[in-house]
């Protein structure tokens, strides 16, 4: 029982050693493109990318939830991009990722951005860019900050100052900045900026209360 053991533990190590090291020529002036041109081939790429993947046809597609056989088609698209490689345990077929490949290299990079969400990239921005004015606080609130949002939602931010005379600047720095949301995202800056005597005396209001349950960004 035990030489068997060993006999197919050394059958998979010599397997996946040489899978993995196959010569698998991909088409050098074939571009990337066909393999993110549908959302089931997306799908498998978050898993296909993210962290140490090797999992089975079946798992992967119990994971990401679509149909064996479109794991397969797709996986074995990534294997002639050289994305990934597969080998035999026993009766399943594992896949796992070439990470010094050409595809793994460039798609982990395009993925990243892809995937992310616009949301992240709006409160980097407005923090560089209300840090620059020392302002007193900076909160995302309402439908965008509880996941709430429709196309043609405000981006809600909640800007506290220092005076009157800060506030008075910021106005034109805030409506500047909504013209630049409108270009990048399509939706319009709804901002609602109040001096520290004008958020103590506002403090009971139910939008307060909704401030204080947003994202805050300073």
């Amino acid at each position: 029982m035990l030489i068997r053991f060993v006999f197919d533990l050394w059958n998979i190590y010599v397997t996946i050693g040489t899978n993995m090291f196959q010569r698998w020529e991909m088409l050098l002036n074939k571009d990337l493109s066909g393999l993110i041109d549908t959302p089931v081939k997306i799908k498998i790429l978050r898993y296909v990318l993210a962290g140490v993947f090797s999992m089975t046809g079946r798992e992967l597609a119990r994971t990401a939830k679509v149909s064996h056989s479109s794991v397969i088609r797709t996986m074995d698209e990534f294997e002639a991009a050289h994305l990934v490689y597969s080998y035999r345990a026993g009766k399943s077929q594992v896949w796992q990722t070439r990470y010094d490949s050409y595809a793994y290299k460039t798609l982990s990079k395009v993925f990243a951005d892809i995937i992310r969400p616009p949301v992240k990239s709006f409160i980097e921005d407005t923090k560089t860019m209300l840090s620059k004015h020392k302002v007193k606080r900076a909160v995302v609130f309402g439908s965008v900050a509880g996941k709430e949002e429709k196309d043609s939602s405000d981006i809600d931010l909640f800007v506290l100052v220092e005076d009157q005379d800060k506030k008075k600047k910021m106005e034109k720095i805030l409506e500047d900045y909504s013209m630049k949301c409108i270009e990048l995202y399509g939706n319009t800056l709804g901002y609602y900026l109040l001096t520290e005597n004008e958020f103590k005396s506002r403090k009971k209001l139910g939008v307060i209360k909704n401030i204080e349950k947003g994202i805050k960004i300073i």
